[in-house]
């Protein structure tokens, strides 16, 4: 039977290429088995392209959800088999990969994947409006950098204008026009964003674009329930339910919706629209689990936190079984905190264990990912190290045969110093690259490895950073952490005298170099020892610093002191790569952060049960007290 169905499957495919192939497949209920088996025997059968990457998006939606690893694995795949035949294929996978990567928290990863896909498009030609669209799309996930996001956009607009084909161009202008409003609502500049909105929602009625028609009235309807002004924000959800033919933004809307109705405390209203996302996601595990999840949020705003309690459960248990782990992050935090609220700390306790497990898993499974990549673009350098290295041989070969030749001689020499310039430049980026990248995978190593404490951790990442001697480095520095009192407390250093360890073992902000980087939230540079500098330990001599703070969603966690030779030049490669390393170990102070808090809420649930246990034991002693009080009592009565 299921040969069968994958038969009419190659028909429908070969008759209809842009057909979306996941509803076949859900109706015809064709297991992901035999799905891979078919996308093998295309392969070896060479069936055309279309068919190819059909097969591999249904198996990319089949796991992204569930198993994003395997989902990774497929995005790069894609990547490898249209890479060379087919610009536009090879683009969809290189925005997947790196939405996939983006969605997970892995900045770097979807930055790299991203700029790959940029160099490609420029290679070959193509436009580079949706390459800066993505780039900005990485800086703008959790307010990772806003104005980095709004130049990228402001790049997309100039690309998209040189667009020749009026249709697509106003397409593309008005998506990143859309996306642009969305940084100005994050930056708090609402009367940006509404212009920018307005002007996406115009291009977008004027050329008929429903799908982007739709994104633009779903995203005006979600800006103004967050500036508070429901009554619109109703208006704009009306009317992306009436664009949305094909249904698949209607649990969206609606449970947005429902929510908008229960802060204008029209709770039937609510209910109403919440029973409707209920039906309409009765096909979809996923979309049942986030109805639930909003219906807690409603009758947390309506004040039910029982029913609040009771929905979160339902959406939590439809996500463990089938495995939706981004729900569950989501459901658990909101889940914790209704419990903490009734005062069912027993309950928020488990959950809070329950939660740390599916963050470490996670921190497991995306640093594995981490680490595969790096390993890949590794072999991937050595390998075009290896190439041209080969490529230089030969070349070396024709010279020797063609020096023979008087007459060119001299042109050949010529040639041979440019070549061989060029190859050097490009050896010692590819050495640069592989150094990097063998850093930070020690760094990423260190976290799923043995347990140990984060000062030990700090020494071996300051030990390590200091190592590479092309940056140029000086072998001095330090690793500060910021403390309960908000100041820096010195961590880790490598070479720094007696004296300026007792001075810099608690640095405030503002204070010296690394107390502005803590203020400021920026990098301080300086190339000689200035004004900026408060501590002059004795025998101090000519010097700069980087002083780069650890930065986890825009709290500093710490700050990076690396010393410099005097009058030594700023370079943008060291900033990157130290800004690299700092994300590393802001991620891994932020994790030990998390252990620690949980093991002081363990210590304090186990000194509350041994309060109790002593109580208990209290009583019991009275109730026997008591017990043979009313016997002695009993027998006095007899004797009387």
């Amino acid at each position: 039977m299921q040969q069968a169905i994958l038969k009419i499957f190659f028909l429908i495919v070969l008759l209809f290429p842009k057909l979306e192939m996941l509803s076949v497949f859900s109706q015809n209920r064709i297991d992901i088995d035999s799905l891979e088996q078919l996308l093998e025997e295309s392969l070896d059968q060479e069936k055309p392209d279309s068919i190819i990457n059909s097969l591999l998006l249904n198996s990319f939606n089949y796991y992204e959800n569930n198993e994003w690893g395997k989902a990774a694995s497929i995005a790069k795949k894609g990547i490898s088999l249209f890479k060379n035949n087919s610009f536009d294929y090879c683009r969809l996978w290189y925005e997947k990969l790196g939405f996939l990567y983006l969605r997970h928290d892995i900045y770097q990863l979807a930055i790299n994947t991203y700029y790959e896909a940029f160099n490609l498009a420029k290679e070959k030609g193509k436009p580079l409006g949706s390459c800066y669209n993505n780039l900005a799309r990485v800086y703008l996930a959790q307010n990772l950098n806003l104005s980095k996001a709004e130049n990228l956009f402001i790049q997309a607009i100039e690309e998209n204008k040189k667009i020749k084909e009026p249709t697509e161009k106003l397409k593309q202008l008005a998506y990143s026009y859309n996306q642009l409003g969305i940084v100005y609502e994050k930056k708090e500049e609402y009367k940006n964003a509404y212009s920018f909105y307005k002007k996406a929602l115009d291009i977008r009625y004027e050329i008929d674009d429903s799908q982007g028609l739709l994104n633009s009235l779903y995203t005006m309807a979600y800006y103004y329930g967050a500036i508070e002004e429901y009554d619109s924000a109703i208006v704009y959800y009306n009317k992306s339910l009436d664009v949305d033919k094909k249904k698949g933004y209607q649990v969206s809307i609606l449970v947005n919706r429902a929510l908008v109705y229960a802060y204008k405390h029209e709770y039937n209203k609510a209910h109403t629209n919440l029973n409707l996302a209920m039906d309409a996601a009765k096909r979809s595990s996923f979309d049942r689990s986030r109805v639930y999840k909003f219906q807690s949020k409603v009758y947390k705003v309506e004040g039910n936190l029982p029913l609040a309690i009771s929905s979160a459960t339902e959406a939590l248990e439809i996500a463990n079984e089938y495995n939706h782990s981004i729900l569950k992050l989501e459901i658990i935090p909101a889940l914790i905190t209704y419990l903490t609220q009734i005062k069912d700390y027993k309950k928020a306790y488990w959950y809070q264990n329950k939660y740390a497990e599916l963050l470490q898993t996670k921190n497991k499974e995306r640093n594995k990912i981490v680490q595969e990549s790096y390993e890949i673009i590794e072999d991937i350098r050595i390998n075009a190290l290896t190439e041209e290295k080969d490529a230089l041989k030969s070349d070396n070969r024709i010279l020797f045969i063609v020096i023979f030749t008087i007459v060119i001689i001299l042109l050949l020499f010529i040639f041979l110093i440019v070549l061989l310039r060029r190859s050097r430049k490009k050896h010692i980026k590819i050495y640069k690259d592989i150094r990097v990248h063998a850093v930070i995978a020690k760094i990423l190593g260190n976290i799923t490895g043995e347990q140990r404490s984060l000062n030990v951790f700090l020494q071996d990442a300051i030990e390590e950073i200091l190592k590479i001697s092309w940056l140029k480095f000086e072998t001095k520095g330090s690793i500060f952490v910021t403390n309960k009192d908000g100041n820096l407390e010195m961590i880790a250093q490598k070479n720094l005298g007696e004296s300026l360890l007792k001075m810099c073992a608690i640095v405030k902000p503002g204070q010296c170099l690394c107390g502005k980087a803590l203020e400021q939230k920026s990098m301080v540079y300086c190339d000689h020892i200035s004004d900026k500098h408060d501590f002059h330990p004795e025998g101090m001599t000519p010097h700069g610093h980087y002083n780069m703070p650890i930065m986890f969603h825009g709290k500093v966690l710490g700050v990076l002191n690396v010393y410099l030779a005097h009058g030594h030049q700023k370079k943008d490669y060291e900033e990157e790569f130290l800004e690299t390393i700092c994300k590393t170990l802001a991620s891994v102070i932020n994790r030990k952060s998390v252990q620690i808090e949980f093991e002081k809420q363990s210590k304090e649930q186990e000194s509350l049960n041994q309060k109790l246990f002593a109580q208990t034991l209290e009583v019991e002693q009275r109730n026997v007290e008591i017990k043979q009080f009313l016997n002695e009592q009993e027998k006095l009565n007899q004797k009387l």
